[in-house]
């Protein structure tokens, strides 16, 4: 997903109203053309649904969200290479998480796999959100 598209929805999620596309064009820093056809390509794709005059968030965009959500660093998942042998990646969303498993070397996946950290820190960091993804979906006027 592409950083211009998470703002989006980062964003309806943040909405305590509705808003003209002018004002939220501002609000996500891009220009109307542009958020226009943000909108267009996530309602496409599933994560923005036709709710009244506007747009909400659907379930998908939801679960998407909780990726890009952000936990403190001291509930961060931190890769060691084994005991007392920690590397310098902390994963502080499962986006972050994601990207680090490709960079980490063998013995650290090894270490965590076998001792089930990837699993505990997967369910504790979806609990854990900093900022909660809202059940209500926020509506945006185009």
């Amino acid at each position: 997903m592409k950083e211009e598209q998470v703002r989006v929805l980062k964003t309806m999620v943040e909405a305590t109203s509705r808003m003209d596309i002018n004002m939220f064009a501002q609000k996500v820093s891009l220009t109307p053309n542009q958020t226009i056809h943000q909108v267009q390509e996530l309602a496409k794709n599933g994560f923005l649904q036709k709710v009244g005059g506007g747009y909400g968030i659907t379930e998908k965009a939801k679960a998407v969200l909780k990726a890009f959500t952000r936990v403190t660093e001291e509930n961060g998942f931190h890769f060691y290479n084994g005991l007392d042998q920690p590397t310098e990646f902390t994963a502080q969303s499962i986006n972050e998480f994601y990207g680090f498993i490709k960079q980490v070397g063998a013995d650290s996946l090894e270490f965590h796999l076998y001792r089930g950290d990837f699993e505990n820190w997967l369910k504790m960091s979806t609990k854990t959100l900093i900022s909660p993804v809202k059940s209500e979906a926020s509506e945006l006027l185009i």
